[in-house]
């Protein structure tokens, strides 16, 4: 576990408008695997990448600011 300590440090993680954003992406999936719409497994990918960047971003005031508009 060390070595995710040292990827993550410095870096902004995990907070509610990156979780909004990753159930998003799963319920897009959800209506995806539903209605076979592949449009919708394509859009899915949207919020997953930016819950991902938010996650991995080294601007925590950036990334906490959209937070705080968020909530």
């Amino acid at each position: 576990m060390n070595w995710l300590r040292r990827i993550m440090a410095g870096r902004y993680g995990v907070d509610s408008l990156g979780l909004a954003l990753l159930i998003v992406s799963l319920i897009l999936n959800l209506l995806t695997s539903l209605t076979r719409w592949r449009i919708l497994a394509y859009l899915s990918f949207i919020p997953l990448i930016l819950c991902f960047y938010r996650m991995f971003s080294r601007n925590i005031y950036k990334r906490n600011g959209e937070n705080m508009k968020f909530m």
